[in-house]
């Protein structure tokens, strides 16, 4: 799939402008005349890191905005109240359904994906409260990539913070979207030094990625669309935009936002894979599960045997689980509330960094019938499925496993079986 060039376009300050011209007039309206001087009037839901942050992301924050907001502040903004259990029982955002994932420059047009994606920020800067969640992707530190979901919805934000691994707090920084963002000359700080008859200066690139949010996703509005983009930089891809209608299922965001971090991850990574995969743990054992069924999480999940769903990151120091958690039969998650839709909710499953490397590995194709693959051919189905730079690591990755091709989840159940009977 083509890769087009994309530049992330910024609310402009005027936008900005209006906002703080609008919140003085309100603020002066209750406040005593001596107090109008006072400097910064921040609160909860009005942080200007945060406010700043979103406007990079082309979102201007009318209303409130609450970044990573506490469980007691989202709970309160339910339709129903949290039940003893810690469940909640809601109409949406539903979890499951029919759902397609565009991607722009291949499968949408980029003018269609700016218009989907100019929708999406209107109506998130239409006055309406925003939920942010600033996260990561990726048990493993060194593949562990930022994500940030915006929407209007707080049951979203819960189901976010169970589907996603967290992240140490930090303060949001306007700058730190891309990798590399901090790397442009503009917030360089050079190091001068005389030589004895001139001045050298060198430039000293910010390495630091905390607190990077590469990919961001906009959810909200009418419809179920949902497409990404990919952003580039200097012909790198270095983050990527995801859109979603208030009406699309849990689960294609969960698909849109994995793709948009494997291929983050495998261009960045040169020693890492991540794809679309299901990745099972049992003591010392590791399977994995390229492109594997839902049923199949399902069922693990049932066992107790669940690693990773969705999207793992294969590497030769082992397995790494993409997300935190799996959608699931209604289930508690510790001090967080379970948000239940339709008798499925978020199950928090708080993998370990790494599963041991894998010494099973299928590729899920339907139709197809079992058979054993050579690493020849299991190292060209996963440069198919990712790109040709991935060919060495995929042969490392590979090596010593036991490979299979199967169209049927009961040939991996099996698997399962054995472990259990050992």
């Amino acid at each position: 799939m083509q890769r087009q060039n994309y530049l992330v376009r910024c609310c402009k300050l005027n936008i900005n402008n209006k906002i703080v011209r609008k919140f003085s007039l309100n603020a002066t309206a209750s406040l005593p005349t001596q107090s109008w001087g006072v400097f910064p009037r921040e609160k909860e839901g009005n942080l200007y890191a945060v406010n700043w942050s979103l406007n990079v992301d082309g979102v201007t924050p009318v209303g409130a905005a609450y970044r990573n907001a506490r469980i007691g502040l989202l709970t309160s903004r339910l339709s129903s109240k949290v039940d003893s259990k810690g469940k909640v029982e809601l109409a949406k955002p539903v979890y499951s359904g029919l759902y397609t994932v565009k991607e722009a420059g291949d499968t949408v047009s980029q003018d269609a994906f700016d218009s989907m994606l100019t929708e999406r920020q209107q109506y998130l800067s239409s006055g309406v409260d925003l939920f942010v969640e600033d996260a990561s992707l990726g048990a493993y530190s060194p593949s562990r990539i930022g994500a940030r979901i915006i929407s209007d919805k707080p049951a979203l934000s819960l189901i976010a913070r169970a589907l996603m691994i967290p992240s140490p707090s930090r303060p949001t920084d306007h700058r730190a979207r891309f990798n590399g963002w901090n790397k442009e000359p503009r917030w360089l700080q050079p190091e001068i030094t005389w030589n004895g008859s001139t001045y050298d200066v060198v430039d000293i690139p910010t390495v630091d990625k905390k607190g990077e949010r590469p990919i961001v996703a906009f959810v909200g509005g009418a419809g179920s669309d949902i497409a990404v983009q990919f952003v580039q930089s200097n012909k790198k891809i270095v983050g990527a935009n995801v859109i979603a209608g208030e009406s699309a299922p849990v689960r294609g965001l969960i698909a849109a936002v994995g793709e948009a971090a494997c291929v983050l991850i495998n261009a960045q990574s040169a020693t890492s894979i991540a794809v679309p995969s299901i990745a099972l743990t049992k003591g010392n054992d590791t399977i994995v599960v390229i492109n594997g069924d839902d049923s199949l999480a399902t069922s693990a999940a049932q066992k107790k045997t669940l690693y990773g769903a969705y999207h793992n990151v294969l590497s030769t120091n082992g397995v790494s689980a993409l997300w935190n958690g799996y959608i699931g039969a209604t289930s508690t998650n510790g001090s967080l509330p379970t948000v239940v839709v339709g008798g499925q909710a978020a199950v928090a499953l708080e993998p370990n960094n790494l599963a041991f490397p894998s010494k099973e590995i299928y590729f899920f194709e339907e139709g197809a019938t079992k058979g054993k693959l050579t690493e020849e051919e299991a190292i060209k189905k996963l440069v198919d499925i990712t790109d040709e730079s991935k060919k060495e690591v995929a042969g490392s990755i590979l090596k010593g496993a036991n490979i299979y091709v199967t169209g049927s989840t009961s040939d991996i159940l099996e698997s399962l079986l054995d472990w259990e009977n050992k």
